[in-house]
């Protein structure tokens, strides 16, 4: 048996995945110029969804004619729609035949049920700049439409691959022309508005891309932190802690406003932009926060910083050219001795289980015979090498976690571990179950390496380090070959702790303080 082992300042966990490097944000940024609300995509559920499910009784609907907009759609809402059955949005193909002009959505709708029938579908639509018509739909063919345009003296409209429409019970209510701009939902009571069971404040605009409808929900910038902070924090967690969270969030959030420009919106619900749940993830505890510290943002040489954070660091934290690409000056690597209960993790795998994942990441090494490994100064693995038969594989910084993204347990917790490679030791060895799971040893000595250390067995029955019976059993109980990573903390370990902000809450620290700590140089301030 051979043990590898890597400094022990142990290293932790994020709630982000990839950031490979850190924006350089303009100076004349600052709490007074921060956006009233922003625009994120609901990616997580309503991506090019083939439909929404609106749960509110009652829906003002209009558009955004241009930017950001009101997040507000009450006060210039087109309508209110009330639903008989349930709201469901759908993606509206074309063709269709624009049957007459309305002066509202009563008078549309009303016209709309006389055209109907017959097997042809009419309905009250909504232009973009808030006029309302009725659209006939339903056509076999572009040719019978356009048949139907002429006879009728309407006007043959093709598809365009941006209508949306509501419906109610199968029924449209509404088709939404969006030609200049995109079209807002929102609860017409002004309340949070209900999809799929999960409400959301501000409104909601319905985006074709794809064929589908992807979902964005229009929101202040205050309110989309109220959700933030507890999907990314404990909301039991202590109020210094949490304040520190909602300061590092708008920093995050204002450094990456850019991530979905592609897209259409600012950001986007899932964990590399931040986790955001909505209404429903709110919390008391966290919303006194965000609101404490409105306006706050952390600043290095008078611009706001990108304030990466993550879960456990175990005892260090990382410079960032160690993780990503770039030194900031911002994000050096600092002791982080005081964290709140910090994460530790086990990982064993095979050495048939290596090769499988070498071979599906496309490398040819043959079959893997072994690891070794070198560290950075804090103890995080620099590189991790799969020796085989025939070759080497290499990986380096973040790629040593994520290379194992692909096995049962997902990617590493972190870098910070150690590790213990072997295998059968021969005829003379014994095997160890307990607790702690399967350990071995070789005669003479018993002593049997495992998850708690290098301990002494000294009959059949023995006791481990947690104080658990372990037994002894027969050789041919012995695990395969391969390597175990023990190790602490959780995420890359760039930025702020987020046990460790617990922990230094716990002892006295308040959030400007506990930001100073692992953000270096930096001031804290409003305005």
């Amino acid at each position: 048996m051979r043990k590898i082992r890597l400094i022990s300042a142990v290293f932790a966990a994020l709630f982000f995945t990839v950031h490979m490097c850190v924006p350089a944000l303009p100076a004349s940024v600052s709490a007074s110029s921060l956006p009233a609300v922003l625009r994120v995509g609901l990616e997580s559920s309503w991506r090019n969804a083939g439909s929404v499910p609106i749960d509110s009784p009652a829906l003002a609907v209009g558009y955004n004619l241009g930017g950001n907009g009101n997040a507000d759609l009450i006060g210039n809402a087109a309508a209110v729609i009330t639903r008989s059955s349930a709201f469901v949005a759908v993606p509206a193909p074309g063709p269709f035949v624009r049957k007459a002009s309305a002066a509202s959505y009563g008078d549309a709708a009303a016209l709309a049920r006389s055209l109907a029938g017959s097997g042809q579908g009419a309905a009250p639509a909504l232009d973009s700049d808030g006029t309302w018509s009725v659209f006939a739909y339903g056509y076999a063919s572009e040719a019978a439409a356009r048949a139907d345009a002429d006879a009728s003296g309407g006007a043959f409209l093709a598809d365009n691959g941006l209508r949306v429409m509501l419906t109610d019970g199968g029924i449209c209510a509404v088709v939404f022309e969006n030609g200049a701009g995109f079209c807002r939902v929102a609860d017409a009571y002004q309340g949070a508005t209900s999809l799929g069971g999960r409400s959301y404040r501000g409104a909601i605009e319905l985006t074709r891309a794809g064929g589908g409808l992807t979902a964005v929900n229009v929101v202040s910038f205050q309110d989309y932190l109220k959700s933030v902070v507890p999907s990314e924090m404990p909301p039991g967690w202590s109020p210094e802690a949490l304040k520190a969270q909602a300061v590092a969030c708008r920093n995050y959030a204002l450094a990456n406003m850019n991530s979905h420009a592609g897209q259409g919106y600012d950001l986007c619900d899932k964990v590399h932009c931040q986790n955001y749940a909505g209404a429903g993830g709110e919390a008391a505890s966290t919303n006194a926060a965000v609101d404490a510290t409105d306006g706050y943002l952390i600043y290095y040489g008078g611009m706001p910083v990108d304030a990466v954070y993550f879960s456990s660091s175990g005892g260090v934290t990382e410079n960032s050219e160690n993780v990503w690409s770039n030194a900031v000056p911002y994000l050096r690597s600092v002791d982080d001795p005081y964290e709140y209960e910090p994460k530790e993790w086990v990982r064993s795998f095979t050495l048939e289980e290596l090769t499988r994942l070498v071979d599906a990441g496309g490398a040819s090494i043959g079959a893997v015979t072994g690891v070794s490994v070198t560290a950075e100064p804090s103890g995080r693995a620099a590189a991790l090498y799969i020796s085989g038969t025939s070759g080497v594989r290499t990986l380096l910084k973040e790629e040593i976690r994520t290379f194992f993204a692909n096995s049962a347990g997902g990617p590493l917790e972190s870098r910070n571990f150690t590790i213990q490679t072997g295998g059968p030791a021969g005829a003379g060895a014994v095997c160890a179950r307990g607790a702690s799971g399967d350990v071995w040893a070789a005669f003479p000595g018993l002593y049997a390496a495992g998850k708690n250390g290098i301990q002494k067995i000294d009959s059949a029955a023995a006791v481990d380090a947690k104080g658990s019976v372990v037994y002894l059993g027969a050789a041919q109980n012995l695990p395969a070959a391969g390597v175990t990573f023990t190790g602490r903390g959780w995420g890359h370990g760039v930025g702020m702790s987020q046990r460790g902000a617990e922990g230094l809450a716990r002892r006295g620290y308040d959030f400007i303080a506990i930001l100073q700590y692992y953000y270096t140089g930096v001031s804290v301030t409003n305005g």
